[in-house]
């Protein structure tokens, strides 16, 4: 009876032993920042970049303004750094923020077991080594590498291991937000629009595209008259080699542009009885001509 109770209480040792070691995880969108204008999930960076390479419309894409900058930086760090194994075989958040001068500033989010947080690749290598100047915040540990750009410009690249969520930016004020997010439990995807626009969007390709309305309207220096500007569009994209097919769901925002004007049509329709139950209100708007586009656009 002695034994049988010793061997009982080494076993109940055991037990907690191993639950207070298990490690916590967390969902990687508490890390997307509160604040970003395109969120961006990619369900196998490795598979899509291999699909798009020769795409002629990604070569014009990754050309523009907005992407430019960017994938130079992570092209950089990833040949000195090899991060490529990092986001392969895994889902991954890219956010991006606008800043006053409307420069997009990024944050890369992906998941990172135990395991992997001890592989051997050479950025996370940087992380004991005198290249790394880290720092803490709120107690974590912020780590803070130079990227050689060119012969004479070096670029701050700052990157960080919260439990299994590995983030990366090359704004630390940013990658500051995401810590004190996953910290403090905040999640972007509990905002009551964004929510809904994730419950009914049909998921069937490896990217998704979470876009504010008004970060397009600056990309293509053009006001939406459909929809408000700090209205949400999540769309499933497939990406096919001469285009890019957006499919979708959009919150609308209490906008009454075209509500009473000429062009609008907008009254009961057989059509609506066929809608979803969540769908609030069905709109169409018809323009036969320029003419009728301009006047529209001018009074908008």
């Amino acid at each position: 009876m002695k034994y049988k109770n010793h061997l009982t209480l080494i076993l109940l040792l055991i037990f907690f032993s191993c639950d207070l070691h298990k490690k916590e995880t967390l969902d990687i969108k508490h890390a997307i920042p509160v604040n970003s204008d395109l969120i961006i999930k990619i369900h196998d960076w490795g598979k899509m970049k291999t699909k798009i390479e020769s795409f002629e419309w990604w070569q014009e894409l990754k050309n523009t303004n907005l992407l430019r900058e960017n994938l130079n930086l992570l092209n950089y760090l990833n040949h000195q750094y090899q991060i490529a194994p990092l986001f392969d075989n895994r889902n991954i958040y890219l956010s991006s923020i606008l800043d006053v001068n409307d420069k997009s500033n990024l944050i890369l989010i992906t998941s990172m077991t135990d395991s992997e947080q001890n592989k051997s690749i050479k950025l996370l290598r940087t992380i004991g080594s005198s290249q790394n100047n880290p720092t803490l915040y709120e107690g974590v540990k912020i780590n803070n590498i130079q990227l050689q750009t060119s012969n004479e410009i070096k670029t701050d690249v700052f990157f960080s291991i919260y439990k299994n969520i590995f983030l990366l930016s090359f704004s630390k004020i940013i990658l500051e937000g995401s810590i004190r997010q996953l910290i403090y439990n905040n999640n972007i995807f509990q905002h009551n629009t964004i929510q809904k626009l994730d419950q009914n969007l049909p998921k069937y390709s490896d990217v998704n595209i979470l876009v504010k309305t008004q970060f397009l309207e600056k990309l293509i220096d053009q006001e939406n008259i459909l929809l408000n500007s700090n209205s949400w569009s999540w769309f499933d994209v497939e990406l096919e080699k001469s285009h890019i097919l957006l499919n979708g769901v959009t919150s609308r925002g209490n906008t009454k542009y075209l509500e009473h004007s000429k062009y609008s049509d907008a009254k009961a329709s057989e059509i609506q009885h066929l809608l979803p139950r969540h769908i609030k209100g069905f709109y169409k708007y018809q323009i036969n001509n320029n003419s009728d586009l301009n006047e529209i656009i001018n009074k908008t």
